[in-house]
């Protein structure tokens, strides 16, 4: 009975490890594609900052 016990806790032992190792997998994959959707949020703030600045300068009224 104690062997079944033991074997059947071995068993879930390494169910729970299987899905501990997937969601670890898992939350590097996000914090990953988080860090990438930064740098691009980044780059196009960037981008917006140097059109709005081109904008407002006055040399751009002198072409309306």
């Amino acid at each position: 009975m104690a062997k079944e016990v033991s074997v059947r806790l071995h068993e879930e032992l390494e169910r729970l490890e299987t899905k501990r190792t997937k969601a670890q997998d898992e939350l590097e994959r996000t914090k990953r594609l988080l860090d990438e959707s930064e740098d691009r949020r980044l780059s196009l703030q960037k981008e917006v900052n140097s059109v709005t600045n081109e904008v407002d300068t006055p040399e751009i009224f002198c072409y309306l």
